[in-house]
């Protein structure tokens, strides 16, 4: 899996592991409910998101939630090194107010790059490990690859 796409859902800012875990995701700026994220969904956050003690939890929802991939200006700690372990792809950029909820987003783990309507955005670049982490869904089976066990 070189590339990751799907459609954009925008979480906005400091989104907190709580909320992930209580599917409160899909409320956005207080208005009440709204759609959680779409089976295959590309998440668009802006600062902090993954925040909180809630992390596996959060990471294991988003999972079930059928969420791809996660850009975001900024991460929690703690969720980033959850996420990418589970092999779910996190790319940190600004693409805040670039794409509309449903819009097409495609994302290069080696490249680095994000598409989206036809516009291309350098991202930061995995490095080699990382991308195969993504790539083979887990750090646990990564690892087993390498080491000619699976």
């Amino acid at each position: 899996m070189k590339q990751v796409s799907g459609g954009a859902y925008n979480a906005g800012d400091f989104v907190s592991t709580e909320a992930i875990c209580e599917a409160s995701l899909g409320q956005k700026d207080g208005a009440g409910p709204a759609s959680p994220p779409a089976d295959g969904a590309v998440i668009i956050a802006g600062d902090r998101f993954g925040y909180g003690d809630r992390v596996a939890e959060a990471v294991e929802q988003l999972h079930k939630q059928g969420v791809r991939c996660i850009v975001a200006r900024s991460f929690g700690r703690r969720f980033y090194r959850e996420a990418i372990n589970s092999g779910l792809a996190l790319f940190t950029a600004d693409l805040a107010g670039r794409a509309a909820d449903g819009d097409e987003v495609a994302f290069d783990l080696r490249k680095g790059t994000i598409a989206i309507g036809g516009e291309q955005i350098q991202a930061e670049r995995y490095p080699e490990r990382l991308a195969r982490v993504v790539e083979y869904g887990s750090l646990v089976t990564a690892v087993k690859k390498e080491l000619g066990k699976d």
